[in-house]
């Protein structure tokens, strides 16, 4: 495997959904800077440009150490993921994606950067798998190689749940991971005391990302991961038990269309999590947590992005601020 720098240069109205997407699918860490028209450098190959490039954008870069045919793949998903933004109110206009091979050396201490422990709580870490670690006491510990898998602590839709999670009362609970990239927040759950998890993302790589870190944590009897996407999955089973804790790590858009089918799969007493929100989209998860007669009980932001924790509730409107 080879480390790799993948650079989007992009409208910055797009940037923090380009941003997202490459830590999603690995990154362990991005750089965003003022960019300029594209000048290569000597080794950069131009991988794909959608039509004239815009002064008026940003460079976004992920590094990715990874198999170059699995560096084709991100790629792919990647233009897909661009192209469908304009459907989702984001004024795309034009991008380019540049990926340059980084010579191992220069990239052996730069890395350290962007993979180190990250203290969520006095009562649980997440520890990158290659790094000795040890804990405090009363400290649960996540060992995590996030892989080409969204979820390694450090991204701030993350690290909210995380935080949630340690303040739940997850003993003998039953959790729902939906989009669960890695694994992170299954394994922390199970950590934290519940006494399973059941992990859902529609991307293949991810799952088994996700498989290999249970494992690796030794909880892969407490997790049922399955391979599915939403909301079209929990409308089509009918034979999942009902949850205490159910975690949202998705976008604006699957939140709305899947807090009807969230509502199947709670219990009476259940707490929902949710985020993978921008800021500017709070007001309408709001509104539509209202109309789908959620109670919100709290709301948090970290830098550009929110989270939600709920209550399923029972009637309409129940909203508080």
């Amino acid at each position: 495997m080879n480390w790799y720098q993948l650079e989007i240069i992009i409208n910055r109205e797009a940037q923090e959904a380009a941003g997202n997407y490459l830590i999603s699918k690995g990154s362990p860490g991005i750089t965003i800077e003022d960019s300029s028209p594209p000048s290569l450098q000597e080794g950069g190959d131009i991988m794909y440009s959608s039509r004239d490039y815009s002064r008026d954008s940003v460079s976004i870069k992920g590094y990715f150490y990874i198999e170059e045919k699995d560096l084709d793949y991100i790629i792919k998903k990647l233009k897909e993921f661009l192209n469908t933004l304009p459907h989702h109110g984001i004024d795309l206009a034009e991008f380019l994606i540049n990926v340059e091979k980084v010579e191992e050396e220069d990239w052996a201490e730069s890395w350290k950067e962007y993979f180190h422990p990250v203290k969520i709580s006095s009562s649980l870490a997440i520890i990158p798998s290659w790094i000795n670690y040890e804990p405090r006491e009363g400290e649960r510990v996540v060992k995590l190689d996030p892989g080409m898998a969204f979820g390694c602590g450090t991204h701030p839709t993350t690290r909210m749940c995380l935080e949630f999670l340690t303040r739940e009362s997850l003993e003998g609970a039953l959790v729902y991971d939906l989009g669960c990239g890695s694994g992170i927040l299954s394994i922390a759950a199970v950590k934290l005391g519940a006494k399973g998890a059941v992990a859902l993302d529609n991307d293949e790589k991810a799952l088994e990302v996700a498989e290999e870190n249970c494992r690796g944590n030794s909880v892969e009897g407490q997790v049922k991961i399955f391979k599915g996407e939403l909301p079209h999955f929990l409308r089509e089973r009918n034979d999942l038990p009902r949850g205490d804790i159910i975690v949202a790590n998705i976008s604006t858009e699957i939140i709305i269309d899947t807090l009807g089918e969230i509502k199947k799969i709670c219990q009476q007493k259940a707490r929902v999590i949710l985020t993978g929100i921008i800021s500017s989209k709070t007001d309408l998860i709001k509104e539509r947590l209202g109309k789908s007669g959620y109670i919100l009980e709290e709301m948090r932001h970290d830098g550009d992005w929110a989270a939600f924790r709920c209550l399923p509730g029972k009637g309409k409107n129940e909203v508080s601020s």
